[in-house]
């Protein structure tokens, strides 16, 4: 995979074959490499000789009724900020039928980039030709593309950016190749709350879920619902690769972090396998493993259960490389979710995130309290201190890590009334500034 960037302000060295002052970001599969590139929700993506020309990165349709989409490597996000109206997103297609009959185009975007500023979805209208090269190319240009939120602010932090590689209704493959970006995101170090949440159907955010039987989001199952369903296939491992959005550089996240996220293991069966791991964590720095016990599988056993995994050097196993190096970019995120040996099982996985400054909080938390009441609630509620600091101020970050309200308050020593009514329903992360300079966090529910 020849791919060549340049950023500014971060220097990232990675398993991508990087070219300095390159003012773009291309990929023509040249050198055979296809690891950061990953089909979102079922699919598997290989490489091919048949490419437009050499190689080039094939998607088969695995016909379970899930639209296949390319989801573009960590090289491709960032902030785009400096993208003008003659900049684009160009790429080669070839789509081949097996069988069936084209997919009705509608509601079904060609590209789509999404982030915590809004989501941007650009359509073609028809169908690609079949069995030819043909060539795609979407200017940068708000007016491109139909826009949720504001494309500025979308602009500015580009998570995921997802390319469609299904067209038919039934069996294909879809080709890609020569896939350029015409600027070169700058890439800022992950800092904050990240979150996938799942709670929109058929919305994978950017994951994808290998060797699985059966997949789909889940809307009646989850802590709260959605969540992500996978059915077990026979003769191989579950295994979910996070989204473009969690990799890159941890450094901020280095002993004043958190990654938790929510398993449920629906089975009937305790026989319970000993597993390699249950996250693996991989970049050019080394390879770390966080394992896992049979007791823990017990607790996950048709229930939700809540893995909290510190990330700091001493939570991990260094397979390869040393803790330092792998967290000045973490390229891949790797969850392994088969825990029984057999097919007895159905895993459900919800509100994966990585959150920083859990540890200050929780020291902060011995002097400064913060509740917040009632717990869960319509979105109205009340936040309190408990203790010698009144509340200074506070901001509300959602599920994917966005600020939806920043508050000075007047009267430190008061109660504060918040109101989220007019937001989604989810778990909101409550930072909070104590008037005797400590801080603390609380979370609050809304339902």
């Amino acid at each position: 995979m020849a791919i060549r960037y340049a950023h500014y302000g971060f220097l990232c060295t990675t398993a991508l074959l990087s070219t300095a002052l390159h003012a773009q970001v291309l990929t023509d599969f040249e050198d055979g490499l296809i690891d950061q590139w990953l089909v979102e929700a079922d699919g598997v993506p290989s490489l091919s000789t048949t490419g437009n020309p050499g190689n080039c990165v094939r998607v088969t349709d695995h016909a379970v009724g899930v639209i296949n989409q390319m989801v573009l490597p960590w090289a491709y996000t960032g902030d785009w900020s400096s993208a003008q109206s003659n900049d684009s997103l160009t790429f080669d297609l070839y789509a081949h039928e097996i069988s069936g009959g084209p997919l009705q185009t509608q509601n079904l975007p060609l590209i789509t980039l999404s982030g915590p500023g809004g989501t941007a979805v650009a359509y073609i209208d028809t169908v690609p030709l079949f069995d030819t090269w043909q060539h795609f190319n979407i200017a940068l240009d708000s007016a491109s593309w139909i826009v949720t939120g504001s494309w500025t602010a979308l602009l500015a932090e580009v998570q995921t950016v997802k390319i469609r590689t299904e067209f038919i209704s039934g069996s294909e493959w879809v080709q890609l190749d020569n896939v350029e970006l015409s600027i070169s995101p700058l890439i800022e170090p992950l800092i904050g709350t990240i979150c996938s949440t799942w709670d929109t159907v058929n919305f994978y955010d950017g994951w994808s879920f290998q060797d699985v039987g059966s997949i789909q989001v889940s809307m009646t199952q989850g802590n709260p619902p959605g969540s992500v369903r996978m059915g077990d296939a026979a003769n191989a491992l579950t295994n979910a690769v996070a989204a473009p959005k969690f990799r890159g550089d941890w450094s901020d996240f280095d002993v004043q972090g958190v990654m938790r996220f929510d398993l449920f293991l629906e089975t009937s069966s305790s026989n319970y396998f000993e597993k390699e791991y249950l996250v693996r964590l991989s970049g050019p720095g080394g390879v770390a493993r966080y394992t896992t016990t049979d007791s823990i599988t017990a607790l996950t056993t048709n229930q939700w259960y809540t893995h909290e995994i510190p990330i700091d050097a001493g939570s991990w196993e260094m397979l390869s490389g040393s803790w330092s190096a792998l967290l000045d970019f973490v390229s891949e995120i790797r969850l392994d979710l088969e825990f029984i040996d057999g097919t007895n099982e159905v895993i459900f996985l919800d509100n994966f995130c990585l959150e920083t400054d859990i540890n200050t909080a929780t020291t902060d938390l011995v002097g400064t309290i913060t509740v917040a009441f009632p717990n869960p609630s319509s979105g109205q509620f009340t936040l309190q201190a408990c203790s010698r600091g009144g509340i200074r101020a506070f901001h509300v970050v959602d599920a994917i890590g966005r600020v939806v309200m920043a508050r000075t308050v007047a009267n430190a020593s008061a109660p504060v009334e918040v109101d989220l009514g007019t937001q989604a329903k989810g778990l909101y992360t409550i930072q909070v500034h104590h008037s005797d300079g400590t801080s603390s966090i609380t979370r609050m529910l809304v339902e």
